[in-house]
Parts: structure tokens; sequence; C-alpha cells
């Protein structure tokens, strides 16, 4: 467990507030411009709640605070990277998120100084992977725990869709109750809850593989699974590099990882990808100085599916799975032997696929607010009662 929330620390700015900043005018119908007698709109009124970086104090960044126009409130701790060339890209962020900003050359440059010139009096720690600091637990989307400002996730996305919620934690229980009497559907929901634990436990990473024909319900089984924590954008593919798992595994920290069709990474691929999930940290590189990087690192627990079991697609590209490789990627059948494919139980419904088509359904419609519930209930138990798993 990292010691970021122990060394989080509120700094005071000091000297005389900034000159160039004296013709700015932020209200509440937007952020303005002092020009002689007249205003120049530049966009919708932006907040720099804090200044951000990280334990190392590199990655510095502004954390940045709007409302779109639906009133809907946005945060985003931006690396000050992206004010770098042309601030396009942070931009563009701003703009997803429903934040205004005039047209022209002049409001964007006017925007990008309003940003370099402000000198928050909060320094807020940033982290690139989700899970526990300490005592607060880091989303995307918020921060659970103590003093739950002090940690921030900081990337150079300003919205994390797959972190989404819809629906009450009310509806989610009630949709979660289709798993019961299904072993497999309340295996996988239920190691959605085992990610936040594993870092109180020190405990090791470590998936689960379901294997089995096509139209059994390994798809509907994973949406499920990602229900916990977010919705549809919550499911990744195999589709990747292990260098790109390796930021989606740090996205992932604490909570879980579901990976569909293990047939789309080349089988040369897939024991290392999955070896190096269950590790829990990435390769050891070097930046551009040739000292070495920070190595990414997470605990989870990882979900995959495909029609064949690890150690079957490695060979048919021509390799050998390892013992170690099968250990961290256990194998489960996916059909349940009921006659109703990965189900034992229909809940009333005529038949397996409609069942499916169900829960497929009920996962769409209310996600995202299990996972951050029960890390609210472990966050108030760990401070109301202290215990040496911190």
């Amino acid at each position: 467990m990292g010691d970021v929330a122990d060394t989080a620390q509120k700094k005071k700015k000091t000297g005389a507030t900034n000159a160039e900043l004296a013709n700015y005018d932020l209200t509440d119908k937007g952020l303005y411009y002092k020009e002689e007698e007249n205003k120049l709109w530049i966009s919708s009124p932006l907040h720099i709640e804090a200044k951000t970086r990280n334990e190392e104090d590199q990655q510095w960044g502004y954390l940045l605070n709007w409302t779109d126009p639906d009133t809907t409130p946005h945060q985003w701790a931006m690396p000050a990277t992206m004010l770098s060339g042309g601030g396009d890209e942070y931009r563009a962020e701003l703009l997803d998120g429903g934040f205004r900003i005039a047209p022209g050359s002049k409001p964007r440059n006017l925007l990008t100084a309003y940003i370099q010139l402000s000198q928050p009096e909060d320094t807020a720690l940033c982290t690139d992977r989700t899970g526990w600091h300490g005592s607060v637990f880091v989303l995307p989307n918020r921060t659970i725990g103590p003093d739950g400002h002090s940690v921030v996730y900081q990337s150079s996305a300003a919205t994390q869709s797959h972190f989404a919620t819809a629906g009450t934690l009310e509806d989610w229980k009630q949709h979660s109750r289709l798993f019961c009497g299904n072993t497999r559907a309340m295996f996988v929901v239920s190691s959605m809850f085992a990610g936040p634990l594993l870092d109180l436990l020190k405990e090791e990473s470590g998936g689960v593989h379901i294997a089995g024909g096509s139209s059994i319900g390994k798809t509907t089984l994973l949406r499920a699974a990602c229900s916990v924590w977010g919705g549809k954008p919550f499911m990744k593919t195999w589709r990747a590099t292990s260098n790109g798992l390796e930021a989606v595994a740090a996205a992932h920290s604490g909570t879980g990882l579901i990976l569909d069709e293990i047939g789309q990474v080349d089988g040369r691929d897939a024991g290392a990808c999955s070896y190096m999930l269950a590790n829990g940290e990435g390769k050891q590189r070097s930046g551009r100085s040739g000292a070495a990087r920070r190595k990414q690192t997470w605990r989870l627990i990882f979900l995959s599916s495909g029609e064949t079991d690890l150690t079957q697609h490695m060979k048919a590209a021509g390799k050998k799975a390892r013992a170690g490789q099968e250990i961290r990627l256990l194998t489960i059948d996916a059909d349940a032997g009921a006659g109703h494919g990965i189900f034992e139980q229909l809940h009333g419904h005529k038949d397996g696929a409609t069942f499916s088509k169900h829960i497929s359904r009920q996962s769409e419609v209310c996600y995202g607010t299990a996972g951050p519930a029960f890390v609210e209930m472990l966050a108030n138990k760990l401070e109301q009662e202290p215990s040496d798993l911190w």
C-alpha cells in the first residue's frame, strides 16, 4: 500500500497576488478578461482548486472544476504537460465535458494563460492508479475516505466513462437477486468485491477464465460483473499489447479488470500478459534521460472469457503454458450442466437465452453503485475501528 495519503499536505501560496491575473474576472456567468472599458468573455466558469503532484514531486498539474450546461459538476486533475504546445488536447477534453470556450485564438490563449498563472493555495497529491492510497480509495471520478481531497486521480482524459453510474444501489440489489442459484454468476460478481480487499490483506492479484462455446452466456456473465463498478465501457478486450494492458490495469487497481475473448490476443503473448496481470506490476522502463521510470503497479482480480482456455490458446500458437501461468489464470467451465448454458436457475424466464438477454439489459441500466458503496463501508469501518491492516 502506498503512503500517498500519509504524505499529502496543504501548501499556502507565498508572495503577493499575481498582477497578471488582475485583468481576469471569474463570475458565475463565465471567465472574462478586462480590456480597457470592455470585458472579453473567454469561457464557462473554471475553478482551479489545487495544484497537483505525485509523491516524487513530478507529474505536476491542476485540479479543475466546472459545471456543464445540464448543471452537472465536473472535476479533472489535468497534467500540466497538456498546456505545452498549442493546448489543443486539454481544450478538447474540457469541451467534451460540456465546458464552453469562446471562438478564436485570443480566448484560447487567455484561457491557457489563466490556468498557468493561477496559484491555488492547496496542493493535492495525484496518482494514475486507482484503489487504496493510505486510508483513502481513489477512483477517477471521486476519492472515498477521510480527507477525500488529499489524493486525486490524474489523467490526460477528463472523462472516465468506465466508472460511470446509472440507477441506484437499491436498483442494483434488486438486479443482483437474479444471480442467486447461479454458481458462475455469483462467483464472478462476488469477485468484483474482492478487489478493494487485496491491498488491505496484502494479497496478490489473480485471474479467472470462463471457457466455453459461443452463445452460452459468457459475455453476459462479464457484463453482470461489470455492473459492480461501471457500465458497458468497463469491459475491455484482450486486443491489446502487454504495454497497453499495464496502463489499463493501473486504471482498474483495487476494483476489477474484465477482458472479453482471449482469442483476440496473439497466443504467443497471452501467457506473458496473464502472468504480468497476476504479478501486479509492469516492466521497468527508462525515461528520456535514461533514468529508471516508476513502474506501474496494481492489485486486482481480473476476469477473462474465451472459447478455449489459456493452455489451448497458447498451444495453437506453438507455445507451451507454464504451470505458473495456469495457476495465475484459473479456468472455469462455462457450462453449468443444467441445460441452460451458463445458468442453473432462470427465475421464471422460459429459457437460458431469454434469461441471458434480461440480465444484459439490466446490467446496462443499473450499474456503478455497488462497488463504491462497498468501499465506503470499508472506509467508514476502518476509520471508526483503526486496524493494523494499514
